[in-house]
């Protein structure tokens, strides 16, 4: 007998259908519970038709105690534990955090291991490992590292101090420099892009091969290290003679390399990127871009650069457009149509720039700003800098959903992209870090709940109510933050 306990539970803000309890169950016992045996009592499967669950008993390994754990399914799914009254509220927490991450993880993979082969109509393989590589290696650094950017830009900054160490000439120069990457942003975006989409080359066509995660480190050793092959003997044999990919030839494809193809298992996708990117110009009432680039990378994004219509790219990638709807995607590029309608990197420039001279300015005039306070004022100001920012974003939101009628689009996206931040963004102290964060974009549960809670009718008050809502939520969060 447990003796005296306490029930605890959480129901999470993302839907995971009934269907996916196999693989629930999978991950549960051979991600979660793998490292674990020694402390599990035991591990059932309730069965129901809406709303299944997996239950388990788990001793913690640091005081003995048992705590019976529960996850179901079908709707929001809730996560509970029945605990001894003895178990710590950290204790607690802990194990709660950690079935939540078990679920994070099914709603992000399905409970599938995922291997996409794209395509565009105009692509060319020759010399496709040599070309792509030096592509993804530059672009995973610009894009999914700031710290890369961040020690460049330092580089930059030291070479430019030694080459003019003179105050007024090294800010002149720095602001030059600065400018120069910002009239040549929408060129340099471009140029990472893998494959130009344009109105006579608009389609992206994506294979999809799922496998369970029992099986996916076997298929990956078989297709992933031949990918190159296989998409240049697709290609070879579809659009290299004018034909859309079909399946059979998919299937007839993947077959010489050990995966045997079904529609359960494969999936083919024909995206007209080009007119997706039309309709939502259309509806903004906006000019296209001048360039529209589709970068080759699984993370789910999209960015718009440059100063004008006439000098921008749009760059969107392969994981964006695997990831989300039409619907979806045209809200999240109205979202970036927003920054350009708007001249957003010019204002960003503007303000880094008056907080960047500031500092510089502070440091150079007065002496006790090379102590410590000099720490505090850099951690002040790119902090204030950073939520500002945030102001923007939110407001490209609502931009977005005006433009669109359509906010829930907007929301839906952001919760398939946004899982991993959901996740860290469980709590109220997470989510007040998240404003705190040198990041431009504001917590993703604020976007979310704002967007589905929004009315399509036009407000012209777009940035006051913008700058009001952040404002608003980061005050709730600061002052309750113990509740």
């Amino acid at each position: 007998m447990m003796g005296s306990t306490r029930i605890v539970s959480r129901i999470l803000d993302i839907e995971i259908g009934a269907e996916y309890i196999d693989q629930l169950e999978y991950i549960i016992n051979n991600a979660y519970l793998e490292s674990k045996k020694q402390f599990i009592d035991f591990i059932v499967r309730k069965p129901d038709p809406f709303n299944p669950s997996i239950i388990f008993r788990l001793k913690d390994s640091l005081t003995g105690m048992w705590a019976e754990c529960s996850i179901t399914i079908g709707g929001k799914p809730i996560v509970s534990i029945r605990v001894p009254s003895t178990f710590s509220i950290k204790e607690q927490d802990a194990l709660l955090n950690e079935l939540e991450e078990v679920l994070y993880l099914l709603k992000e993979t399905g409970g599938y291991g995922k291997l996409y082969f794209t395509f565009t109509s105009n692509m060319e393989l020759t010399h496709i490992r040599t070309r792509e590589s030096y592509k993804d290696v530059f672009s995973r650094l610009f894009f999914n590292n700031l710290v890369f950017v961040f020690a460049l830009s330092i580089v930059v900054t030291s070479t430019i101090w030694f080459l003019s160490p003179d105050l007024t000439r090294f800010l002149v120069n720095i602001m030059l420099f600065q400018a120069v990457l910002l009239l040549l942003s929408d060129r340099i975006v471009f140029a990472f892009c893998n494959w130009k989409i344009d109105e006579l080359n608009r389609y992206t066509y994506l294979v999809e091969c799922k496998v369970p995660l029992g099986n996916y480190q076997d298929f990956l050793k078989k297709c992933y290290v031949k990918r190159t092959e296989i998409k240049r003997d697709i290609f070879n044999r579809t659009l290299a003679l004018k034909k859309d990919i079909d399946f059979e030839t998919v299937k007839d494809v993947l077959l010489k390399y050990g995966f045997e193809a079904t529609p359960q298992n494969t999936a083919l996708r024909k995206i007209d990127v080009y007119s997706i990117a039309r309709r939502v110009a259309d509806k903004c009432g906006l000019r296209m871009p001048r360039r529209i680039g589709v970068l080759n990378i699984a993370l789910p994004n999209a960015g718009m650069s440059g100063t004008s219509f006439r000098m921008s790219t749009l760059m969107v990638t392969t994981g964006a457009i695997a990831t989300l709807t039409e619907n979806e995607m045209e809200a999240v590029l109205a979202h970036e149509f927003s920054h350009l309608k708007r001249k957003d990197q010019v204002l960003f420039f503007i303000l880094s720039s008056v907080e960047y001279i500031s500092r510089i300015y502070l440091i150079s005039s007065f002496p006790i700003f090379l102590t410590i306070l000099g720490w505090f004022y850099l951690f002040f100001s790119l902090t204030a800098l950073f939520f500002i920012a945030k102001f923007i974003e939110t407001r490209a939101d609502t931009d977005a959903a005006y433009m669109t009628g359509n906010p829930r689009a907007l929301a839906s996206a952001l919760r398939r992209i946004g899982v991993r931040r959901i996740l860290m963004e469980r709590d109220k102290r997470s989510m007040l870090m998240a404003w705190l964060r040198w990041d431009p974009h504001p917590p993703v549960t604020f976007r979310i709940r704002r967007l589905e809670a929004m009315s399509t009718n036009q407000d012209a008050k777009v940035w006051r109510r913008s700058i009001a809502d952040c404002i608003r939520d980061f005050i709730n969060l600061a002052l309750n933050l113990k509740q």
